[in-house]
C-alpha cells in the first residue's frame, strides 16, 4: 500500500501505472485482486498482460462458452478454432536503467537459499534465469530428429541423466523463455516433415499445457480438493496406526 500512494522505498515518487502478467492460479488471483484494489484505492492504473500461455485464457475461455476443455481432443478442437497464435515480439534494443538508489542497493538482491532457511544445494539440477533457458531452448530445437519423433507416453518420468523430455517447463512457467518462441521453433521444425502428431508429440504438450491453464482459472478451487468439482472428494483422516502399517507394508 505505502510503496502505492507513496512510491517509497523503490521510487521518488508515487506511480501513475503498474503493469504485470496475468496469472490464472487461484493463489495468484486472491493476490493481484487485492494489489488492484489498493491500486484503485491510491488512484494508480493498472494494466495486464497475458504472456506465459500461447492465447489468452480469458479469450480462450470465452472462445470455448467459459468452459476448459478437459480432453486432448477436446482442446485440440479449440485450438483449431483460435487459430495460430500470435508469433512473439522482437526483443527491445535497449531498457532505462534502474534508479541508482535501487540498481545500487543490495536490499533488492534476490536472496540465498540460506537466507530463506533452506540448506543450499551443492549442485543444483536446473539453473534458472534468461540466459540458461535459452540455452536449453536453443539446444533442444536443433534436436530435429528427437522433436520429430517424440512421443510422450514413449518417455520415462523417472530419467533424469540424461531427461527424457526438455526439461523447458520451469522456464516457461516462471517467463525466463517464451513459450510462443518455443511453439513457432517447433513448428519450423516439423514444417515439411514426417513428424509425431498431438496430442502425443511436443506440440500435443503445449496444448496439454494450455489446457491446464484454462483449467486452473475456471474451475473453483483448482488448487484443493475441497469444494473442486473436478476432485473426487475423498475423506481423508489422520490416523497414525494405520499410517505406520502403510509405513511398513503392513496395510494387508
Amino acid at each position: 500500500g505505502k510503496l502505492l500512494k507513496t512510491g517509497k522505498p523503490l521510487l521518488a515518487a508515487k506511480p501513475s501505472l503498474i503493469l504485470w502478467e496475468k496469472d490464472t492460479e487461484p493463489y495468484a488471483l486472491k493476490r493481484d485482486n487485492a494489489i488492484i484494489k489498493l491500486a484503485k484505492n491510491s488512484c494508480v492504473e493498472v494494466r495486464m498482460f497475458s504472456g506465459h500461455t500461447l492465447y489468452d485464457v480469458e479469450e480462450a475461455l470465452a472462445k470455448n462458452k467459459g468452459k476448459a476443455p478437459t480432453t486432448n481432443n477436446g482442446v485440440g478442437t479449440l485450438v483449431k478454432a483460435l487459430g495460430e497464435p500470435a508469433k512473439p515480439l522482437p526483443p527491445p534494443s535497449k531498457l532505462p536503467p534502474l534508479p541508482p538508489s535501487v540498481a545500487n542497493a543490495k536490499a533488492y538482491d534476490v536472496p540465498t537459499l540460506k537466507q530463506m532457511g533452506y540448506t543450499a544445494s551443492v549442485k543444483p539440477y536446473l539453473v534458472g534465469g534468461e540466459t540458461t533457458g535459452l540455452a536449453r531452448m536453443a539446444t533442444m530445437l536443433k534436436k530435429t530428429s528427437y522433436i520429430r519423433s517424440f512421443k510422450k507416453p514413449q518417455t520415462r518420468s523417472t530419467a533424469f541423466d540424461p531427461p527424457d523430455t526438455t526439461m523447458l517447463s520451469p522456464y516457461f512457467k516462471f517467463g525466463c523463455v517464451s513459450i510462443r518462441d518455443f511453439y513457432w521453433g517447433l513448428k519450423k521444425v516439423c514444417s515439411g516433415a514426417s513428424h509425431s502428431k498431438p496430442p502425443e508429440s511436443l506440440l500435443g504438450q503445449i496444448y496439454f499445457r494450455e489446457m491446464a491453464y484454462m483449467m486452473g482459472a475456471s474451475i473453483p478451487n483448482f488448487d484443493r480438493q475441497a469444494g473442486n468439482p473436478s476432485c473426487k472428494q475423498i475423506p481423508w483422516a489422520k490416523n497414525q496406526k494405520l499410517l505406520t502399517a502403510w509405513e511398513h507394508g503392513r496395510t494387508c
